[in-house]
Order: structure tokens, then sequence, then C-alpha cells
């Protein structure tokens, strides 16, 4: 066998290189999974998940299931008869009548080095905790969350400059490669798997929106590793009061300065918060409904006062 016919399933960005790798190679993509359009924004518009429109540019079968387990898209499989299913940031864990349905199973990428962060959000997680090396696994995907044999490893240093966008971008590729060469394990009959470590096992829980808000009181490592895991969507935040009226303005990107104050204090008028431990200076950042603009800009709009305290209502 030198090609498998496949099934994608897949909603986030971090898939896009993957799904775009199988279709250019010589591997059969017989039909993308993603999850349902969503309303979205202030007019609540249509939008639709990047596998979605990938899908449409390719001419490939779209399905976009609500309930993944029903008896519809048993029978659609069933009937496609898939080799293999791959799995990328899909969103929603996949049933066991369905896991068993290709003849080799499911292979899932997963951002990070399992049992290590196993959940949602690895990426911002590792981020946020101050990692300094996450990975990819490529897993054969059991009913668990990320809880399945390994069958492929690799290690990645974490670069203090990264941040959400960039280690997801950077990952997503590497992501897509390990893929292509576990099929073609597969396909040589030179695949293995080992059983995740039960020791040292952690969840990146889903990132709510009350881990956003940035607390002055934590160390300024701490505030810039929040930053860096939330940037730029959702992004980190605290409120200013100008002149009686409060409003919330995203950090996205900040370094750490040696200067200490009271947590929250502006130490000048340029920006200069201080934390519970030494301070951070924004570089980028982005007020309620504008856009991002860089420090310079963002001092133009607004005046900023020496001695204010950030987050008071």
């Amino acid at each position: 066998m030198e090609s498998m016919k496949l099934v994608f399933m897949g909603s986030a960005p971090f898939g896009i290189p993957t799904l775009e790798a199988l279709i250019k190679s010589k591997h059969e993509v017989a039909a993308i999974y993603t999850q349902p359009s969503k309303k979205a924004g202030r007019g609540l518009n249509i939008h639709s998940s990047p596998m979605h429109q990938i899908a449409e540019l390719n001419n490939k079968i779209i399905r976009t299931p609500y309930d993944l387990s029903s008896e519809a898209e048993k029978t659609f499989l069933e009937q496609i008869q898939p080799d293999i299913g791959i799995v990328v940031s899909y969103g929603t864990l996949i049933p066991d009548h369905v896991l068993s349905i290709p003849k080799y199973g499911f292979l899932n990428v997963h951002p990070s080095l399992l049992p290590r962060w196993r959940g949602a959000a690895p990426i911002q997680r590792s981020l946020i905790n101050g990692d300094k090396i996450t990975g990819i696994n490529i897993i054969k995907l059991d009913t668990g969350l990320d809880t399945g044999d390994i069958c492929s490893s690799l290690e990645v240093e974490i670069d203090p400059k990264d941040d959400f966008q960039s280690l997801s971008s950077k990952l997503s590729k590497i992501g897509s490669q390990m893929t292509l060469d576990s099929i073609d394990d597969m396909i040589n009959k030179n695949i293995s798997y080992t059983p995740q470590s039960e020791e040292n096992i952690s969840y990146a829980e889903k990132i709510d929106k009350s881990d956003t808000k940035i607390l002055f009181e934590e160390s300024a490592t701490d505030i810039i590793n929040l930053i860096r895991g939330l940037s730029p969507n959702p992004g980190a935040w605290f409120t200013y009061n100008d002149e009686g009226k409060s409003f919330r303005i995203k950090i996205l990107s900040a370094e750490i300065m040696l200067s200490n104050g009271q947590p929250g204090e502006l130490l000048n008028d340029q920006l200069l918060i201080a934390c519970g431990e030494k301070s951070i200076k924004p570089s980028v950042l982005q007020r309620e409904g504008k856009k991002m603009m860089s420090l310079n800009d963002f001092l133009r709009g607004i005046k900023i006062k020496k001695g204010v305290i950030l987050n008071k209502e």
C-alpha cells in the first residue's frame, strides 16, 4: 500500500499546516470534519472554521455535525471506509464507535510532551507556566482525554520571545511533517506505540475569561508569561480609569524592568507598571474596541499619569 484514504478532523488554525500537507500529499483526503459554523462578532456574522474554507477551496467533502456520535455520521464513515483518521484540534472527543471505523484507527497531533498538558490549551498553559521545553506528540486516539499511546515525539525549545501565536505556528508546522512521517511508518509497517507515563500528568484547562485579567500583585516574570500565553488572542488585560471612565487595555507584548513600586502603580508617564516583584514596560497594546498599536502610538491617544494605580474600579 503506497497511499492511504483518510478523514481529517480539525477546527482551530493550528491544524491548517497538517490539512494542507495532507491535501498536497499522495494520500486521499476523503472527508474533512470541522465544528459547525458559529455566529460571531458584533454583527453576529456566520463564522466558519479555516478547515471549512480549505475544504471548499479544494472541493473536499465537508462534514460539520453537531453530534459526531449520530447514526448518520457512523453510516457515512463506514461507507467511505477510511484507512486512517487524523485529528488536530478538532474541539470534541471522538466517540468509541467512530474510533474503531478506520482500518488503522485515529492519530492525533498534540502540542505538548504528554502526559504533561493533556487537554484543550497546552500551548497557552506551557507559556503561562513559564516552561522552557515543549514539543509535539503524535498519539493513537483512545476514548480518554489525550491518553493514547505515543508513536512519535519531538522536543521543542521555547524561545523567551515566543508568544501563543509564534509558538503555535512553529509547532503546527513541525506537527504536519510528523503526521506525514507517521503515516509513512504505518504504510511501511515501521510504527510502534509507547504507553504514556503514569507520572507527572497535568491538564491544560481551557482558557477562561477569569484567566485573562492581569493581577499586578504577581511577579513581573509571571505577568510576562501570562501576556505571552494569551497574545494576540484573547489577550491579557488591565483596567485604566481615565477621569472617571474605566476601560480595558490589553498588553500583547512587554518586557521586564528592574524598578519597583506598589503593584499596579504607574512609575512614570511612559506606562512603566510596578508588579509584585520588579515591573513591566508594555511595547504593544490594544485598547478596548481599537486596533493593536505600539506604545508610542498608544501614548499619543491617552494621557498616562504617573502614580495612578491600575485595575482600580
